[in-house]
């Protein structure tokens, strides 16, 4: 006899569910958003959360010079913020995205700094290019911490030095382009910075490197007792 028509599996069941939207996926993350809005926002201008950066992360504001992106953009990494990272982040960059949930995801898992406690930024000088791109040089502080206990695994805060590019929107909005991120530990001089995983392994050779320095150096004294 004739063989029956083939039939898929596929048209039998509920619908698949409709993949998460960029919002959902965000709001899924962990938050680091203070308690009260009313203490001074991260970001060291002084003023509080509620009255500084919060109105940019909420869009509710759009940051209208490099100053005010950069010190929005750092809050945001320290308050665990991924879409406002994206949202500030020029085409330009080589961490851009079209895929903005696949963007997000990365953000939270790779570039959040989980392990790190947001100590400082202090904001330097500003280079004025042209009208629509500017550069301006920061200093950011970091305390190493245990992601579990918050408790500092080292005495030493990490200090690491930027000269980031900022480029003006067609929509007048300041975003972030480019950077080179330094540590300030001899002999690092140079050392780029992207992500968590290259801050630890920074911190691991920074270790190894004060290890050398401090056996030569014992190692000289010990000579001169000699």
């Amino acid at each position: 006899g004739k063989k029956a028509p083939h039939t898929s599996a596929k048209g039998f069941g509920p619908p698949p569910p409709p993949p998460k939207t960029f919002e959902e996926v965000c709001a899924e993350f962990k938050s680091r958003l203070p308690r009260d809005e009313a203490e001074p926002c991260v970001c060291g201008s002084g003023d509080s959360y509620s009255n500084c950066c919060k109105p940019f992360h909420q869009g509710e504001k759009i940051p209208e010079t490099p100053e005010s992106c950069l010190r929005s953009r750092y809050s945001a990494f320290a308050y665990r913020i991924p879409a406002y990272i994206i949202s500030t982040t020029d085409k330009s960059n080589s961490e851009w995205q079209a895929d903005k949930v696949k963007w997000a995801r990365r953000i939270d898992r790779e570039q959040m700094f989980d392990s790190f406690q947001f100590v400082g930024l202090e904001v330097g000088e500003l280079e004025e290019t042209s009208e629509t791109e500017k550069y301006l040089s920061l200093r950011v502080t970091l305390q190493p911490v245990d992601q579990k206990t918050g408790m500092q695994t080292q005495p030493e805060p990490m200090v690491f030095l930027e000269r980031s590019k900022f480029l003006r929107s067609s929509k007048g909005a300041w975003l972030y382009s480019a950077g080179e991120v330094t540590s300030q530990a001899v002999g690092f001089k140079g050392r780029t910075l992207k992500d968590e995983k290259d801050l630890d392994a920074m911190r691991k050779d920074v270790e190894y490197a004060k290890g050398i320095i401090g056996s030569a150096a014992a190692g000289k004294s010990n000579d001169e007792t000699l």
